[in-house]
């Protein structure tokens, strides 16, 4: 169901005598058919510079610019001008590492702590450990941290130390939706900033900013079958003035003046500020098409929990394979006596597609000493067959490396 949506699964250039099982969506969807028209059509029909010319063709490019972040803010509960448009999530990550700078200040940037969780990706993680260093507090449980710094402080008479959580919505490893954790942050009395990494969350359960209670956001539209190159980060639009832009250059300025042999600058209003540089519209108009499809398909989300679970119970009874993970579609297992890398070949060389290595969360599979791991992803479009075809070729794994 619903593959027609995407036309890789009719033309590709794979060995045709192999069948096309593609378990890697956590890494990233295909591309949705839908996404690609909108790409071409920009490109074919209004391509020019947005908010940068007088002429019609620019004007088209600007007013398909706004509708994009139009069908975004639709997308995740929020105004047009909290939406931002990025290359991916790992910029939009990093913007809002750079931007809490503006927002904490010189005193709550000396005494304030920033909390992140130990599942988070790479991409999380450095981009607040790279520049925060020792304000950086790294943990298993989030609530536990956040509960005793308040109780501390309130035991003190003092402020919280704690003042920014960058979280992990969903797991890309465990496959875990940590993402009602920040409402129940906000229950707990939590008054910073809450920044969430919601690129696995966002294929997977629909978002609502609002309902979540979080104050930034980051997601890349590959993630949900856009085109590649674009990303977007929501950011509460009070804290738009307050934090810096990653970026410098064009269309980010209002103004820009030599003054006493000094350049003094003034941002541009709402999200061009953190938009420097010429954006990728094409994939923006490709992400709009595609976020107007999940819209008007919800039924679509958490589709791969059936076959997540049949996966789990037939793993679950093969004395051959450690299961360590199985929820959301994501799947983290080992085949024993097999490196990940290893069996990850044997099923590609049957024409299934999965991932091995340590998914960039190093970390996190140290502490729980696991190392690196096979992943099976899915998405709405995989199906039984595919599943069979996965597990049966599973079962092949230990024979080829001649350990049966």
């Amino acid at each position: 169901m619903y593959r027609e949506e995407f036309e890789i699964f009719e033309k590709n250039e794979l060995d045709e005598a192999l069948p096309f099982v593609y378990l890697d969506n956590a890494a990233t969807m295909q591309r949705m058919t839908a996404g690609l028209l909108a790409e071409q059509d920009f490109y074919t029909k209004k391509n020019a510079n947005p908010l940068r010319g007088v002429y019609e063709l620019s004007e088209l490019a600007t007013a398909e610019l706004w509708q994009a972040r139009e069908m975004t803010a639709k997308f995740l509960g929020c105004e047009p001008l909290e939406v931002i448009f990025v290359k991916n999530a790992t910029e939009g990550l990093n913007l809002l590492a750079n931007g809490i700078e503006g927002w904490l200040g010189k005193d709550g940037g000396h005494k304030g702590e920033i909390l992140v969780d130990l599942e988070s990706h790479h991409s999380n993680l450095l981009a607040f450990s790279e520049r925060y260093g020792e304000k950086i507090r790294i943990t298993e449980d989030l609530m536990r941290e956040v509960k005793l710094d308040l109780e501390r402080a309130k035991t003190e008479g003092a402020e919280p130390k704690i003042k920014i959580v960058a979280m992990t919505g969903m797991s890309n490893v465990t496959g875990a939706d940590c993402s009602d954790i920040a409402k129940e942050l906000r229950g707990f009395g939590f008054q910073g900033l809450i920044l969430m990494d919601a690129a696995q969350l966002v294929a997977h359960k629909k978002i609502d900013v609002k309902e979540l209670e979080v104050d930034g956001l980051v997601f890349s539209g590959h993630k949900i079958g856009a085109p590649m190159g674009v990303g977007v980060v929501y950011l509460r639009y009070d804290l738009i003035k307050k934090f810096k832009p990653l970026n410098y250059g064009g269309e980010m300025v209002e103004s820009v003046k030599l003054m006493d042999g000094k350049v003094k600058m003034s941002f541009a209003p709402g999200p061009s500020k953190f938009e420097g540089g010429t954006l990728n519209m094409g994939a923006i108009a490709g992400l709009s098409a595609v976020e107007e499809f999940w819209l008007e398909h919800s039924e679509i989300y958490g589709v791969e929990t059936g076959l997540t679970e049949r996966i789990r119970e037939e793993l679950e009874k093969d004395e051959n394979i450690e299961l360590y993970f199985a929820e959301n579609g994501i799947i983290s297992f080992n085949v024993k006596g097999v490196h990940a890398h290893d069996a990850a070949q044997i099923l590609a060389d049957f024409g299934v597609m999965v991932r091995a290595g340590m998914m960039c969360v190093e970390p996190f599979l140290t502490e729980k000493k696991i190392g690196a791991v096979v992943r099976a992803s899915l998405t709405f479009y995989n199906t039984n067959i595919d599943v069979k075809y996965f597990l049966a070729c599973l079962r092949r794994v230990r024979g080829v490396m001649g350990l049966e």
